[in-house]
């Protein structure tokens, strides 16, 4: 990995990304010896909307949100902030049982009527309320929280529990403050609060000093040791760069680059780690456009794509994907991953695919090193929007070396890719997904599916309904087994081909590294001296 040092202190199964987040900062005593009072961390969003439904401003709300539930490294959901939680047999009622003690930083009690107030105004005013659509209503009882699901269990409560987007407002703020304050100034259960905002600029963060979290990978599940943490927006890599080298900031990530990367691991001062992120880097075909409809023309293609090459040529950044699922994701299935490399990869990829071409029709007959066939050349557009430029280098110059020409097409955003599958004419999309869990991740697929006409609508009303089988399992075996049924059926055209999962660089200071823990998702972060 190219004297690359891969963080292997904390390792933990990581859910749910709406968007990666720049993070950095600053510090002079290690944790070991003596806390530091404060630190600096650079964050690429700049927060426009003080509403705490605001769905960006990345790291400031991973800090001051605590969540009820965390996922633990077997992908098993476990207590967070509360004491316990249990489902009824049938999946219908979910408990969670918050502790008696629990306040938010001016030492009020946080009690499940604090938490059902929030949910019930989520659903009002975010955009969020259509992830929580299995939930027909909430109770609070005291510090218990009820959580009814009348049509059954649905997995995708639980992900959301732990998940940043729903925190916990004290419920006397909701009702007497505009929405636009309330995150600026309503009491919000979790390690820090907001202490000043300079908006463009920075916010301080204060630790919250009740807090108290139930997370094992917490060492100090008490008030954070860093008593201050200055959140610097910073859209400027090579001002964040700078900042790191100079010791003026001691934890940043996300959008640093690999072209960043010589510089900063010249620094003996810095801890550079590559870290895993939910996304899966696919390619999906139109099976319509003329040159890829032939199925051995596809399982070429899938062939031809040297996944390990990638990622060494990425000095690490673009790991080998051989599933839809990230290998840390909530339902990440190794059977599956076993079935895709025994029916879709080859010690012998190339020469396999080379031959399945030349059997369609494809080769190289006047020498210019590009394959064709009745005078036309093996050439296609790939539409894609927002990916790494490294990463698609890569694939045209293994593609051209056996004489196939890709061409890009870059789209503005995920809606104007949406709105391609939709239409006629298109050949290759890269298809990419940000969530780590995998009802979350189904979801976009079958969308994409659907919109890009791989099945029947037969066809498709059997895949979906396999996948809501699935969504309503509580044994995770049994939940597998739909999933797997699914993801073979989308693979099983040849027009899903996994390829690789980008890294997530985080940059930090050797004396803050141990007293970190981030969840690779980038959906939290803790300050508490991790173990």
């Amino acid at each position: 990995m190219n004297n690359m040092k891969k963080r292997t202190a904390h390792p933990s199964i990581l859910f749910f990304l709406l968007i990666l987040f720049l993070l950095s900062g600053t510090i002079s005593t290690a944790f070991a010896e003596a806390y530091r009072n404060e630190i600096v961390i650079a964050n690429r969003e700049m927060i426009s909307s003080c509403s705490y439904l605001n769905q960006s401003g990345g790291l400031p709300y991973c800090l001051t949100n605590d969540t009820l539930l965390y996922v633990d490294e077997n992908g098993e959901y476990q207590p967070n902030i509360c004491n316990s939680f249990d489902f009824n047999a049938d999946g219908t009622l979910l408990t969670i049982h918050l502790p008696e003690d629990l306040r938010f930083y001016d030492g009020t009690n946080v009690t499940a009527n604090d938490w059902k107030r929030s949910f019930e105004f989520g659903l009002e005013n975010s955009s969020m309320a259509g992830s929580w659509a299995g939930i027909t209503s909430v109770e609070a009882d005291g510090y218990d929280i009820l959580i009814h699901m009348d049509n059954g269990y649905s997995a995708s409560i639980p992900f959301q529990l732990s998940s940043v987007m729903m925190p916990i407002v004290c419920a006397e703020d909701i009702d007497s403050l505009p929405v636009d304050d309330l995150y600026w100034n309503a009491r919000i259960y979790g390690s820090y609060y907001v202490e000043e905002l300079v908006q463009g600029d920075h916010v301080t963060l204060k630790a919250n000093p009740y807090y108290k979290t139930n997370n094992p990978n917490i060492k100090n599940q008490g008030k954070p040791h860093v008593d201050r943490v200055v959140v610097r927006f910073m859209k400027d890599n090579f001002a964040i760069v700078q900042g790191l080298i100079a010791g003026q900031i001691d934890i940043a990530s996300s959008y640093l680059t690999v072209d960043n990367l010589p510089e900063l691991q010249a620094v003996d001062q810095l801890v550079v780690t590559a870290e895993k992120n939910a996304g899966i880097y696919s390619f999906i075909i139109n099976p319509d456009f003329e040159l890829f409809a032939d199925e051995n023309v596809r399982r070429a293609l899938t062939l031809l794509i040297d996944r390990d090459m990638i990622y060494e040529q990425s000095n690490g950044t673009l790991f080998p994907a051989y599933n839809l699922v990230s290998d840390f994701a909530i339902g990440y299935s190794e059977e599956f991953t076993n079935w895709f490399q025994e029916n879709y990869t080859s010690m012998n990829g190339r020469e396999e695919a080379i031959a399945l071409l030349a059997e369609a029709g494809w080769t190289d007959t006047d020498g210019d090193g590009l394959l064709d066939k009745d005078g036309q050349v093996f050439e296609f557009t790939l539409s894609e929007f927002n990916h790494d430029s490294m990463f698609l280098n890569l694939l045209q110059i293994q593609l051209m070396d056996v004489g196939i020409l890709m061409n890009i097409d870059p789209l503005t955003n995920s809606t104007e890719f949406r709105r391609l599958l939709g239409k006629e004419g298109w050949e290759v999309g890269l298809a990419s997904n940000s969530f780590a869990e995998i009802s979350s991740i189904l979801v976009g697929h079958l969308e994409q599916v659907k919109m890009a006409g791989l099945f029947s609508d037969e066809e498709y009303a059997k895949l979906d309904e396999l996948f809501v089988k699935a969504q309503s399992c509580l044994d995770n075996g049994e939940a597998e087994g739909y999933y797997n049924e699914v993801l073979r059926e989308i693979v099983g055209t040849g027009c899903y081909i996994p390829i690789s999962t980008p890294a997530v660089i985080i940059v930090y200071d050797k004396d803050v590294y141990d007293g970190v823990y981030y969840r690779r998702d980038a959906t939290k972060i803790w300050l508490n001296d991790c173990e």
